[in-house]
């Protein structure tokens, strides 16, 4: 969360706390998840151990953040199994430094996580790390687009894909709500047991103005005891060029427009290159109008000088 912090000479500046509800590691020495613990790396080649005892067929998510934090600290993983050979080395998850790793242990005993820096950095305070090691809990997530497009008259399949987290099994029902005037989808969509994503099919009325809107799929599913909803978030391109995490890139609504095809070309006369002009001239240019599809087209006659700002 966000804490406003103020100082007496009147500056307020928002600091963020990271929390998490897992028990708080306070002896590196005795570690036993689940838990959390925040450090910091004070030297080059430093490295972290925390031993922690697993039972076969459990499974653990392991998580090493610091550029969510804001440290420039880029952290990795080992992870030994109780005969000491190592099993496993991670870095970066998605993309970022950050990782998060399901691991399964596979036999009883005392595992050991090692933590270490490969930025090549030379550390200093800020060079600080959270680790997490926690099992999973049953829940789900859904990815969809984060824009579509769907021309007046036509068919499209939007897919929805379902994260499942835990042991969670259970059918999801997906349901949306503020589509475009015209555009329609099935009145019951369901992702079953066993399924990981579905394709909703979608259809524009041809008779239909266009229209954009912002839609909104959410997803409805039973985990434990409880009725939970979880809403589709689709990635967008030219979000944040310097993302914490994944979700800095996500929106929780889908940008969705009817479109339609242009009932005219325009064409110039003369191609690129087919007539030299002195420089500060101007060259009035002769257009093509071609009309498609039988679509009356009345163009609006322009002034020479507009057409000379035209021409390029």
């Amino acid at each position: 969360f966000s804490y406003s912090l103020k100082s007496p000479s009147g500056v307020e500046i928002s600091v963020f706390l990271q929390t998490l509800n897992l028990p708080t590691l306070t002896n590196p020495e005795k570690a036993s998840g689940p838990f959390t613990i925040s450090r910091r790396m004070t030297q080059r080649g430093e490295h972290h151990k925390y031993k922690v005892q697993m039972k076969k067929g459990e499974t653990w998510v392991i998580a090493a953040e610091a550029h969510r934090l804001g440290s420039p600290m880029d952290p990795s993983i080992i992870i030994h199994g109780p005969d000491g050979k190592m099993i496993t080395s991670k870095d970066d998850s998605g993309g970022l430094p950050d990782i998060r790793h399901t691991f399964l242990a596979t036999t009883d005993g005392e595992y050991v996580i090692t933590v270490m820096d490969q930025s090549g950095k030379v550390p200093n305070l800020s060079f600080i790390y959270q680790l997490s090691i926690e099992k999973p809990r049953p829940d789900f997530q859904l990815k969809t687009a984060g824009v579509l497009g769907l021309p007046l008259g036509a068919k499209t399949e939007l897919q929805v894909s379902l994260i499942r987290e835990g042991d969670f099994k259970q059918p999801v029902s997906i349901s949306i709500t503020g589509l475009p005037k015209g555009v329609k989808a099935p009145e019951k969509i369901e992702i079953g047991e066993k399924a990981d994503s579905v394709k909703i099919p979608l259809e524009s009325s041809k008779d239909e103005g266009l229209d954009i809107s912002l839609v909104t799929i959410t997803g409805t599913a039973k985990v434990e005891d409880q009725t939970i909803t979880r809403v589709a978030r689709g990635t967008i391109k030219g979000g944040s060029l310097y993302p914490r995490q994944a979700s800095d890139n996500e929106v929780a609504q889908l940008l969705f427009a009817t479109t339609m095809k242009a009932p005219f070309k325009v064409k110039p006369v003369e191609a690129d290159g087919g007539r030299r002009v002195p420089r500060g001239a101007t060259h009035l240019a002769e257009l093509i109008i071609e009309r498609t599809d039988g679509v009356p087209l009345f163009v609006e006659e322009l002034t020479k000088a507009e057409i000379g700002r035209a021409h390029v």
